[in-house]
């Protein structure tokens, strides 16, 4: 039982992987509403109609390749797949490319014959022919009166590109621009002096672009002998052309930038083989120099002077050594005298002398301290009875007794009462 239960997530991730496997990328067409803009570049939207609506996102690298404006309430047609957003298990458009209603025509006869002749092998990668690197003599098939035939000269010209282009003129717009075009990729073939060829205009929208959409067109591209550079458009624009083409610009600017950079590849190589040359040459010459140098050191060295100074340079080395280990052998015995100067002054009895002395300098001072004289000074008296005893308690006394009073200045008789 336990195997047939599936978790929320793992229920999502089934039905992502069921809707986005069998239902392949269409066009769908329906109304804008709800419309957001998110700050990373992101637009949400509903494509809605009458009866139902779907969820859409067209991220931020498909939202600035849109040559339509975006709005509310516009009628469009939408190419895109089906996905799931398996965290809230919600079903969305991946829209990749939007088109008014009006334009939604051409693009869905677009893709149908891209389809169909991309089925027939018309585009296959194997059938391209290389692209020369160093073409000589170019074919320039676009309107002799455009800004595109000035920009790709300028390029060519401000890259130093040495050849020569010749401008095969045809109109790249209208009804007549697709039979002009083909005209003279035959009168370039007819012609067999060309190198590359290269078809390009200006940007557009998809009407003004629609002659390289031709069919007729397209099978002549894809069938001449001389390797084709297609440069239609800005780089967000793609015809049919540019598939049958043996290389696809991004703009004419970018046909005439392809072209010239080889050229510009090949000079820089030259340039640096050059500077290669120029070093090598350099070192070489730079080593024979060294050599040169160390074979004149060596004549040197075994030369009579050498010789004689290299002795001299021994006997310097020889006596700087002597002298070093007499000093050496002078401030060893130095030391030992110190280290006996020092145990005879801890053996002398000077310091023994001089500590008795302060001792007795010290009782001297006690003494003299407690010398009579220095009582009496300091305001004491000394009584003494008749018999020079010192009287030294009241007790001892004898009334009517004469005693003696010693005093610091002098000394008085005393009578006991």
């Amino acid at each position: 039982m336990k195997e047939s239960v599936l978790s929320v997530s793992e229920l999502n991730k089934e039905i992502k992987l069921l809707l986005e496997t069998e239902i392949a990328p269409c066009w769908i067409r329906g109304e804008i509403s709800n419309l957001k803009r998110q700050s990373s570049g992101h637009i949400y939207f509903t494509l809605k109609d009458a009866m139902s609506q779907i969820a859409c996102v067209m991220f931020r690298g498909n939202a600035i390749r849109q040559t339509i404006e975006i709005k509310e309430g516009q009628q469009v047609l939408a190419y895109g797949e089906i996905s799931v957003y398996e965290p809230r298990g919600n079903y969305q458009v991946l829209v990749a490319i939007l088109l008014n209603d009006g334009q939604g025509q051409l693009q869905i006869a677009f893709e149908e014959l891209k389809q169909r002749l991309a089925t027939e092998g018309l585009f296959d990668p194997s059938t391209k022919k290389s692209i020369p690197l160093l073409p000589k003599i170019i074919g320039i098939i676009t309107s002799p009166t455009g800004a595109v035939i000035r920009d790709f000269v300028s390029i060519l010209r401000r890259r130093h590109w040495q050849g020569h282009l010749v401008l095969l003129p045809a109109k790249v717009q209208g009804k007549e621009a697709s039979g002009e075009l083909i005209k003279q990729i035959l009168k370039a073939e007819k012609m067999a002096i060309f190198d590359l060829l290269v078809i390009c205009r200006g940007g557009g929208s998809l009407e003004d672009l629609w002659p390289f959409n031709e069919e007729a067109l397209v099978r002549a591209v894809a069938a001449c002998s001389i390797p084709i550079i297609s440069g239609i458009g800005h780089e967000i624009d793609f015809t049919l052309t540019d598939f049958a083409a043996d290389l696809r610009a991004e703009t004419p600017s970018a046909a005439a930038e392809i072209i010239s950079s080889h050229y510009l590849k090949f000079q820089d190589q030259l340039q640096r083989l050059t500077l290669g040359l120029r070093k090598y040459a350099k070192i070489i010459v730079e080593n024979y120099g060294h050599k040169l140098e160390k074979l004149a050191h060596r004549l040197k060295a075994c030369s009579p002077k050498s010789y004689v100074n290299n002795l001299s340079l021994r006997l310097d080395d020889t006596t700087n050594h002597m002298i070093n280990i007499m000093q050496t052998y002078l401030y060893s015995k130095k030391m030992q005298l110190n280290k006996l100067h020092t145990r005879l002054l801890t053996k002398s009895p000077e310091a023994p002398i001089k500590l008795i002395r302060m001792k007795l300098e010290q009782l001297e001072k006690r003494l003299s301290n407690n010398r009579i004289e220095t009582v009496l000074k300091r305001g004491f008296v000394l009584l003494q009875d008749e018999e020079g005893k010192y009287v030294t308690r009241k007790e001892n006394l004898v009334k009517k007794r004469e005693l003696t009073a010693i005093f610091a200045d002098g000394i008085i008789g005393i009578e006991v009462k």
